[in-house]
């Protein structure tokens, strides 16, 4: 791929665990540089609510990672290889986007606990951004690849429940 597309692919779409750490990077930053309007969750709530989130998401993030490498197909389809196999069992039965719902999830923990309500703002700005940039193109990717399949999938599984 030539490098201009490259480029162009990567700030359209750029790989969701960059953005989780830009997000996470810009909380951090938020709360040493407005800590005027930084208000504390006390230290024991916010690390509660980071270890709940956290552990929920990267078991939803690792549990269908090693799924679809043990079925031999990709994990970010319509950006590396093409997918060889539509899963739809474990997480995927639930929810088409587990990898990214526990993103999300992470996210919303350590945010929480890095910068309270800025974690909040952050999790939310990268909920938008998989689901109005990511997902959709993924979506036309595996349409193409897998067809009816794939369309009957989406009918009977939601986006992100």
């Amino acid at each position: 791929m030539p490098l201009v597309k490259v480029l162009i692919r990567a700030v359209t779409r750029p790989w969701p665990l960059f953005t989780a750490a830009v997000i996470l990077a810009l909380c951090f930053a938020a709360r040493t540089l407005l800590p005027v309007y930084f208000e504390s969750i006390p230290v024991m709530p916010s690390l509660i609510c980071c270890a709940v989130f956290c552990v929920i998401g990267l078991l939803f993030m690792a549990v269908p990672f090693v799924q679809y490498l043990s079925a031999g197909t990709t994990v970010y389809p319509g950006q590396s290889a093409e997918p060889k196999v539509l899963v739809k069992n474990g997480f995927n039965a639930i929810c088409r986007n587990p990898m990214y719902l526990g993103l999300v999830l992470f996210v919303l923990g350590a945010g929480i606990f890095i910068s309270g309500i800025y974690g909040i703002i952050g999790a939310a700005l990268l909920f938008l951004e998989l689901d109005r940039v990511q997902i959709p193109a993924e979506e036309r990717a595996l349409l193409g690849i897998f067809g009816a399949d794939y369309s009957n999938y989406c009918r009977s599984v939601g986006r992100w429940f």
